[in-house]
């Protein structure tokens, strides 16, 4: 029963630093979508030169700058879409022109769309307000699912502990009997549930810290930079810290956890 429990402790450790990893990294993408798409709009000219419309556009209140988008690098921004190089190159591309907005004095999108009309006629605005707040609401959606599932891990091992206690205490219920006849207390018996439990669970949780620490270290270096606007996966020291705290919780846990429930039925018990 010792081994099942250091199994069971590691792998709820495991998927519990995952789960909080995960929400974690989540947070840090949301954070850098949040911070690279609010200062960065799009306008489509529909008629004049690019270059003199950039200037224009730089000249306005709170833009910080304008630059012309080359059409290689829109038939690039393309090509996940289409896959197919031809058909890309032959495709009309439209004038963009990106602005980046000035973060201390960042415009309404509204005014400035206006200012844009009179200054460059048939020109658009676009401040990916739409599928930026459905980006972030998936990556907060992620977030909570992760912290989601660590709650739900975190029950599931409380109950467990718990049970295996139970089990403990039946299969020990002769032992427990004799020595209250011998005038132990209740609190004794639970004590050593208690030491017996902390020997289980500190193997258990050093296993599955190890393992999991090193999966997460492992995804955050080799990850791929797939993701948009975000360069790498990454955790600060308080992520790490955070995640640290996971082993030590399940300690306790189950040392608070046995020690009740032990207590609890060995009082129940003649």
């Amino acid at each position: 029963m010792r081994t099942l429990s250091v199994l069971v402790t590691g792998l709820m450790v495991a998927l519990g630093i995952l789960a909080l990893a995960g929400a974690a990294t989540l947070r840090h993408v949301e954070g850098e979508w949040r911070h690279a798409l609010s200062d960065r709009w799009t306008v489509e000219l529909a008629s004049g030169e690019p270059e003199q419309a950039a200037t224009t556009l730089r000249s306005l209140s709170g833009v910080a700058d304008a630059r012309v988008v080359p059409a290689d690098e829109i038939r690039r921004l393309l090509q996940p879409w289409l896959h197919d190089p031809a058909l890309t190159a032959q495709l009309p591309l439209p004038t963009l022109i990106d602005l980046s907005i000035d973060r201390a004095k960042p415009p309404s999108a509204a005014v400035l769309a206006q200012q844009i009309s009179a200054a460059l006629p048939g020109a658009k605005l676009d401040d990916h307000g739409a599928w930026t707040r459905d980006l972030l609401r998936i990556a907060e959606a992620g977030e909570a699912m992760g912290l989601a599932i660590f709650a739900a891990i975190a029950l599931t091992a409380t109950l467990t502990i718990a049970a295996t206690a139970r089990a403990r205490l039946a299969i020990n219920a002769q032992e427990i009997e004799l020595l209250h006849s011998l005038g132990a207390t209740d609190g004794f018996i639970a004590r050593q549930f208690q030491a017996g439990a902390f020997r289980a669970t500190i193997a258990g949780a050093v296993i599955g810290a190890i393992v999991a620490g090193a999966v997460v270290a492992g995804l955050i270096r080799a990850a791929p930079p797939i993701i948009p606007f975000v360069s790498q996966l990454r955790l600060e020291p308080v992520d790490w810290a955070v995640l640290a705290s996971v082993p030590v919780g399940a300690i306790l846990l189950a040392m608070l956890v046995t020690r009740w429930t032990a207590y609890s039925l060995a009082r129940r018990l003649p």
